[in-house]
């Protein structure tokens, strides 16, 4: 299931940990980078920060 959900995203860059680097900042992150979205995928204990366009 991992593949899947990560063809839908474009670049991925950090790692996501709770408490520390979530959703909210990935999603800054990519927004200042100049990406639409971005999100912890596969989720946020486990996944990346990916954004896409």
């Amino acid at each position: 299931m991992f593949s899947q959900n990560i063809c839908m995203w474009r670049d991925c860059f950090a790692r996501c940990s709770p408490g520390y680097y979530e959703r909210f900042e990935c999603f800054h992150d990519c927004i200042t980078k100049g990406y639409d979205d971005g999100n912890c995928v596969p989720g946020p204990k486990t996944g990346r920060c990916c954004c896409t366009r």
